[in-house]
């Protein structure tokens, strides 16, 4: 026997709303209370008093039975609803009602037949079969019917909460506090399905080295920029197709190329994977040696020329491996502007016999005879080639031989225009470090 008690504990520290079929069957018996009071309104007066009055007798007749429960469950005939899972069926006992003068009480009722309510997946009213003689006591007894269907209904949802196994989660998937119903259990299911199926989509992307600056964007042109800081030696000639107009030397003087230097910086432009333009500046001083017999005494002198030097080719490359870092050899032609900033010429006349000048015993004399600052301005040919040992994507080191061959810029391009001017052919060989951007 169930005490009002029992519920109470049963129910002390269950937090969780009942079912949704359980307020469905009470609205329903709310709906059906409602359809009933509509009615009043077209009652007699003497059945309004005669509701009435029976309304209060059932208020009176519940008080007692409540009461009466608490005193001595024991003496009312209400067996413990029995909870079977499997077939969903609620068991009600015989109930004893008890009939007094005026209004009959529980124990004077006679026994019941017990009833089986079956429970399917469609709600079906409850089938009770009462005497006639409990008629009036109806609406009461299926009242204590439903409310103890409910109770069974609610048993099996605690049940259902009991059995449940905790789930183990990780750390990336959503939290549920607690599985309450097969939606529920099939929602999660479909959850890590898709889960599944996000991770067999995801292509991993390899990672690269490199630095991004995101506040400056360059662009992709800058890229096939570069520049070749330079440094080496060169070898002079020169030669005249007429009579030298020169002061201190004839066409019988014998020339005689020397070794200079020269530096400068090399900007280039890449058109494509074997093709580029070039251009840069470079300074260099070029030395010419000249020697001439003047009968009585021999000549001996030098000629300095400081020049700028300003090229622009056209460059072909060609790959010489097929390394991660390759080794490149490549071809260059053009058109070179260079513009003579200081001149001076020096030389030495060593007599053939024993003169006296200043001392008795000297037989040379050294002259500084053109030391000045020139302007002249040249315009000719230039060609070489270039060899590239790449050390990084970036960086490589340069080898680069160029010969270069002018004169004066109003004898371009064939140098016929004034034919005592100097034709100049010079070799430059340089090491740099070819560095891109």
């Amino acid at each position: 026997m169930w005490k009002d008690n029992d519920f109470r504990e049963l129910f002390q520290n269950y937090r969780v709303d009942p079912p949704k079929k359980v307020w469905s069957n009470v609205t329903a018996v709310l709906e059906k209370n409602r359809n009933q009071r509509v009615v009043l309104p077209y009652f007699s007066n003497y059945q309004r008093f005669t509701l009435v009055a029976a309304s209060l007798s059932a208020m009176i007749l519940c008080g007692f039975m409540l009461r009466f429960m608490e005193e001595s469950p024991s003496r009312i005939g209400i067996a413990e609803p029995n909870f079977v899972a499997e077939q969903n069926t609620i068991s009600l006992n015989e109930l004893e009602i008890v009939n007094s003068k005026t209004i009959p009480t529980l124990s004077s009722l006679p026994t019941l037949p017990s009833s089986s309510i079956t429970l399917t997946k469609k709600i079906r009213k409850p089938s009770i079969i009462l005497p006639e003689e409990y008629k009036p006591f109806e609406k009461d007894i299926l009242a204590l019917a439903e409310l103890d269907k409910q109770i069974a209904e609610l048993g099996k949802e605690i049940d259902k909460l009991n059995n449940i196994e905790p789930l183990q989660y990780e750390w990336n998937t959503p939290t549920i506090a607690q599985v309450q119903s097969k939606t529920e259990s099939k929602a999660n299911q479909n959850w890590k399905v898709y889960q599944s199926q996000l991770k067999d989509e995801i292509i991993p992307v390899p990672t690269e080295n490199k630095l991004v600056e995101a506040s400056v964007t360059r662009p992709k042109f800058i890229e096939r920029f570069y520049l070749t800081p330079y440094m080496g030696a060169n070898y002079t000639q020169v030669f005249y197709q007429d009579k030298p107009t020169n002061n201190y030397f004839s066409d019988k003087a014998q020339f005689s190329g020397q070794i200079g230097y020269n530096s400068g910086v090399q900007f280039g432009f890449q058109l494509n994977k074997k093709w580029s333009l070039e251009s840069g500046i470079g300074l260099g001083q070029y030395i010419l040696g000249f020697k001439e017999d003047y009968g009585t005494y021999f000549r001996d002198g030098h000629m300095y020329i400081d020049q700028l030097d300003i090229p622009l080719l056209m460059r072909y490359t060609i790959g010489l491996n097929n390394k991660k870092l390759p080794l490149t050899l490549a071809l260059k032609g053009g058109l070179i502007y260079s513009n003579v900033i200081f001149y001076q010429i020096n030389y030495t006349d060593k007599f053939n016999r024993i003169i006296s000048i200043g001392s008795p015993n000297e037989q040379s004399f050294k002259f500084d005879v053109d030391k000045r600052q020139y302007n002249s301005m040249q315009f000719g040919y230039a060609a070489g080639f270039d060899l590239d040992a790449f050390v990084s994507n970036k960086i490589s080191l340069n080898l680069s031989m160029l010969n270069a061959l002018v004169s004066q810029i109003n004898n371009f391009p064939f140098f016929g225009a004034e034919r005592q001017r100097p034709i100049q052919f010079s070799t430059s060989f340089s090491f740099g470090t070819k560095i891109r951007f």
